[in-house]
């Protein structure tokens, strides 16, 4: 059954979805994006959030036919999950700031949150966004050595991880280095000191060009 032809119809359309999975009035917090295929199916995406709460925002995707799928399940564990990932922080004299952030993926499962931790876990449809901040001045060697044993740590896990590390503070540094760790089947063992002074050295390039084309504009 079609359940939406415009753009407007399918706005409402993908509130009123996420106000039936999770109790909660949405709102769209960034303007959505809306397709209409050839093939008659139409759909639209978008970040949304609680009227009453904006910075809890998440990502929604709907389609004429019925179908939905959004991050916003990721709320109901991210403080259980956040404290799992404090203690890789601790006891590393070389990380002078950290973040966590724990971001949802996209899931047409309706989750309650009466679910378990360990159920939410096992299913993975989440993932925890990791980055350290180093001190800068150092030489990439020394990076090197740091990322290998602060990656030494998260590889004692099974937790989806996104790793990220900056050479500066949280409000001004360059990223050396970012990796989803389980993608492709990673092992720590792939981390070789030579590969991570590459990554950093990549990394520098990347930030250089980002800055360059932001200033050409």
């Amino acid at each position: 059954m079609e359940t939406f032809k415009t753009q407007s119809e399918g706005e409402k359309y993908a509130l009123a979805q996420m106000q039936k999975r999770y109790g909660k009035e949405f709102v769209f917090v960034s303007e959505p994006y809306y397709k209409e295929e050839i093939i008659g199916l139409n759909w639209i995406s978008g970040d949304v959030a609680p009227k009453d709460a904006l910075d809890e925002v998440a990502g929604v995707y709907v389609t004429n036919t019925g179908e939905i799928g959004d991050t916003y399940h990721a709320y109901y564990f991210r403080q259980e999950i956040e404290a799992l990932m404090e203690p890789f922080f601790l006891d590393k004299d070389y990380i002078q700031d950290y973040r966590i952030r724990i971001d949802g993926k996209q899931t047409t499962r309706k989750w309650t949150g009466k679910e378990s931790l360990e159920e939410y876990l096992e299913a993975g449809e989440y993932m925890a966004d990791l980055a350290i901040y180093l001190e800068p001045g150092k030489t990439d060697d020394e990076y090197a050595d740091y990322i290998y044993d602060w990656l030494k740590g998260l590889y004692t896990t099974d937790y989806n991880i996104m790793a990220r590390v900056g050479e500066g503070t949280k409000d001004d540094c360059v990223m050396i280095f970012e990796q989803d760790l389980h993608q492709h089947d990673l092992t720590i063992e792939y981390f070789t000191h030579d590969r991570l002074v590459d990554n950093i050295e990549h990394g520098r390039m990347a930030a250089e060009a980002v800055k360059e084309a932001l200033e050409s504009e």
